[in-house]
């Protein structure tokens, strides 16, 4: 397998160069407080884009993983997780000297949320006080991390700040901990979105729908938003609005994920079908910019070199290879003269691999929904890579 995966390395640089996919499986997408600009991780550095889509510049690569940008509200800085010391730890660059600083140090992996509306505190969810994941600050500057919410059974994630009222907005069950894309759950755990409010101690539940509502965000305004699978068993962007039925703004037939809001209320980005989306608040419409990552061939084989394909399959005929890699399906023939990505279906990672007997027909399994196999016909059509 070791030998497999440098052959194939090699013929991957020439199949990324001649066939630019549209980008899947970037992360964490948020916006600028503007709404103009998109951060995001993929293959382990953070990029940023204009929000209409275009080329991709490399904006956080210190060797480690890092994901989870966030810029803050006066659009000065840029907070992120990065693995270089060994778990994740919370950092903050400036954006216009890209001056660097750690602010957190543990063990545990600290991964930043959100931050305050004056943009002098980092909120981050951490396990360093015990097994449960639960909610931290820390000042920009740097300082000792605080928690959030006193006592061991507090679960609380998805921590924000509403900027007009000082309440802290949050979910607080195993399931939007642990399995947050999770689909259908209906149980004693069940997220609501949930307020507290430290200066008169008032806690309150926004609401109490039997499914999935989580994700809470808050604009400079004061309006909440959050994900709701109340409309069809799938995550869509709900309006909060007091007193009333929460206004449903999208009506996807597959899940919203990850959510983030521009400080300025006028858009958010989020992840659908694993590719990054932009909702327009003001006409309500919804886009996937096209987004180009320069040098994705160097980074794919960077991460490639740390994680071997999650499954392979030789043909019957002993001369060619499926593989799956990041969830997409590739085939090279044995002397790695080429590597070709074959189509499957965009919503969903491919977790198991076969060949038929004809060496032609590939069997493939989706792995969130385990939908049973789907076939794809295999026909060499990517240039052959010369010695």
């Amino acid at each position: 397998m070791k030998k497999l995966l440098l052959v194939c390395l090699a013929a991957l640089t020439v199949a990324t160069n001649a066939n630019a996919d549209k980008l899947r499986f970037a992360y964490y997408p948020s916006l600028s407080p503007d709404g103009k600009t998109i951060y995001f991780s993929y293959n382990g550095d953070i990029y940023s884009v204009a929000s209409e889509g275009g080329t991709a510049r490399s904006t956080v690569n210190i060797g480690g993983y890092e994901n989870r940008p966030l810029v803050s509200p006066n659009g000065e800085y840029l907070a992120f997780s990065s693995d270089t010391q060994g778990n994740g730890d919370v950092y903050i660059i400036k954006l216009k000297s890209g001056e660097l600083k750690q602010l957190t140090y543990s063990e545990a992996t600290d991964s930043p949320v959100s931050w305050s509306a004056d943009s002098k505190y980092i909120y981050f969810e951490s396990t360093r006080s015990g097994a449960r994941k639960t909610s931290y600050r820390v000042r920009a500057e740097g300082g000792t991390p605080e928690l959030m919410f006193e006592g061991y059974f507090n679960t609380v994630v998805n921590l924000v700040e509403n900027p007009k009222t000082g309440e802290f907005l949050f979910n607080e069950s195993t399931e939007s901990i642990n399995f947050p894309t999770r689909k259908g759950y209906v149980g004693d755990h069940n997220p609501n979105i949930k307020s507290w409010n430290p200066s008169n101690g008032t806690y309150k539940e926004l609401s109490d729908y039997e499914g999935k509502d989580q994700w809470p965000m808050v604009d400079r305004k004061g309006n909440i938003y959050y994900v709701s699978d109340e409309f069809n068993k799938e995550g869509n962007i709900y309006k909060y609005v007091k007193g009333k039925e929460p206004l449903r703004l999208t009506g996807f037939d597959e899940s919203v994920q990850y959510p983030s809001l521009s400080a300025d209320g006028s858009a958010m980005v989020f992840l659908k079908d694993y590719a990054i989306n932009l909702l327009d608040l003001s006409s309500g419409t919804t886009s996937e910019p096209e987004i180009i990552v320069n040098g994705s061939t160097v980074e794919v084989k960077r991460h490639f070199q740390e994680q071997k394909p999650s499954r392979a399959a030789v043909s019957p005929d002993g001369k060619k290879f499926a593989l799956i890699i990041r969830g997409q399906l590739f085939v090279s023939d044995a002397k790695a003269k080429y590597l070709q990505k074959l189509d499957t279906p965009s919503k969903e990672r491919v977790s198991e691999v076969l060949w038929g007997k004809d060496n032609k027909t590939i069997y493939t399994s989706p792995e969130q929904t385990g939908a049973g196999l789907t076939s794809t016909a295999f026909q060499e059509t990517t240039v052959r890579r010369k010695d």
